[in-house]
């Protein structure tokens, strides 16, 4: 998807179809998101869970997060109701 170019990091994303209208939004939104990230060649990859204040996951913050309570002012939209 990518790959190192004169000392940083440059996207190569190609979509395996043409996007649909309503994906052009979530599209760009993904793109503006990844492109705020910092890729480190030397660095190893780590899974953060943001709903808790040490990264880690538990069946606790998960439960209150589904519940909607907010954890450290954090709230997943995936959980709101319509």
């Amino acid at each position: 998807m990518g790959g190192f170019r004169v000392g940083e990091w440059e996207w190569n994303l190609s979509w395996r179809r043409t996007l649909f209208d309503n994906e052009i939004p979530m599209a760009t939104n993904f793109l503006r998101d990844i492109d705020s990230r910092t890729i480190q060649v030397n660095r190893r990859d780590d899974w953060v869970w943001m709903a808790d204040n040490r990264g880690q996951y538990t069946a606790h913050t998960a439960y209150n997060l589904m519940r909607g309570t907010e954890v450290d002012g954090i709230q997943d939209e995936a959980f709101e109701e319509l």
